[in-house]
């Protein structure tokens, strides 16, 4: 679906643009596209708010979810906001509305409405093909919590909100089933940072039926309680260096973190 805010941000070019060059017609139809543009905008941040909330994703597994299509009822919503800012503008710059007679800046609300009238269009398609609302519910009723195990961890160099995005490999261990093993790349708030240690531990929320949809709690790190905790720690950790996961810097820092957090 269109960002909301690159819609709202060309509403106010176009406002500027129609103002300055004595276009009503052009500022017209920038002004359509900043309000529902914000509303959008509106719309997207509840439902992410909600979905975060609800399920325990990050913001950013929240955001991917709901460009993916997994929005719940509020994508009927952001649908018809979309395609009624494309038709909008279409009518404008046929109609000639607010426009002289034969001027050319009427087709700009013609090209950028198509446009918009198009990725609506398809975006309701692929939705119509893709995971249904009922379907959606089903994996999230489907979800079991899990504890997530950082075996390794790689910076990718990319920051999101001035937040590190880290690719990591995880032992998951879902409540009732068999654990696996899994890399993911997630965005990590500054306040984990100090908590994402080779061995560390945190409580998360997984999709039996997708191994790669994991909701990990950043804010929810399992503590250490005791000698047995720590014998395990070292344990995983001696079998990260066999495996050759690690090396042996590595290896002798987090080994000294471990027993120091006892």
């Amino acid at each position: 679906m269109l960002a909301p805010v690159k819609l709202a941000g060309l509403g106010l070019i176009a406002v500027a643009v129609g103002i300055a060059v004595g276009e009503r017609g052009l500022a017209l139809a920038g002004g359509v596209w900043f309000v529902l543009g914000s509303l959008l905008w509106v719309t997207y941040s509840r439902h992410l708010r909600e979905r975060r909330i609800s399920t325990g994703d990050s913001a950013v597994d929240a955001l991917q979810a709901a460009r993916a299509g997994d929005s719940g009822g509020r994508w009927g919503l952001a649908f018809a906001i979309v395609l009624t800012a494309g038709l909008a503008s279409l009518a404008i710059g046929i109609l000639e509305v607010g426009f002289a007679s034969g001027s050319a800046w009427r087709l700009a609300p013609i090209a950028i409405g198509g446009f918009i009238a198009m990725i609506a269009l398809f975006s309701g398609l692929a939705r119509l093909s893709g995971v249904d609302p009922e379907t959606a519910r089903r994996r999230a009723e489907s979800r079991k919590p899990a504890t997530v195990t950082i075996e390794a961890k790689r910076q990718t160099g990319v920051y999101i909100n001035e937040q590190p995005r880290i690719e990591f490999d995880l032992l998951v261990e879902p409540e009732g089933l068999p654990a696996y093993r899994v890399k993911k790349k997630a965005t990590v708030p500054h306040t984990a940072l100090s908590d994402i240690g080779i061995g560390d531990g945190f409580e998360a929320m997984v999709d039996p039926g997708d191994e790669d949809r994991i909701a990990i709690d950043w804010n929810a790190p399992i503590a250490v309680g005791g000698d047995a905790d720590q014998a395990t720690r070292l344990e995983r950790l001696e079998e990260l260096r066999r495996r050759g996961l690690i090396d042996g810097e590595e290896y002798e820092s987090q080994r000294r973190r471990i027993i120091e957090s006892v």
